[in-house]
């Protein structure tokens, strides 16, 4: 299994020999509504070492924590939060996730952002 850890679901970092479920696609969704809302990659700010010793020992903060101020990710917050907790089982299922309050809009916000020009910020 591939990928990005910051991006990546819990159970596929700390088990990188495990065959990814559909609830750790749900993570990684959460994890880009994060990106989007914020431009900022999740927990850049900390080694991808300190990422996996807080996955290990539960929930880490959400990385809205680190953010307070921007107003698109607060209005998001609640259906990123659903989507990345650490537990596949409390996540909910895509199409469940798709009918959560602002997954419309995130997912507008997503698609516009996928059809412009890269900027250079």
């Amino acid at each position: 299994t591939g990928g990005t850890p910051r991006y990546m679901a819990p159970e596929i970092v700390l088990d990188g020999g495990s065959r990814p479920q559909p609830a750790a696609d749900v993570f990684s969704m959460g994890r880009l509504l994060f990106f989007i809302a914020s431009g900022r990659i999740p927990f850049a700010h900390m080694q991808a070492v300190k990422l996996r010793a807080l996955l290990r020992g539960g929930t880490p903060l959400p990385p809205m924590t680190y953010m307070p101020s921007c107003t698109l990710l607060n209005r998001w917050q609640p259906i990123i939060e659903m989507c990345t907790h650490c537990g596949p089982k409390e996540r909910p299922t895509m199409p469940v996730a798709s009918k959560l309050p602002r997954a419309e809009e995130a997912m507008h916000k997503f698609l516009q952002a996928d059809s412009e020009e890269p900027s250079l910020r």
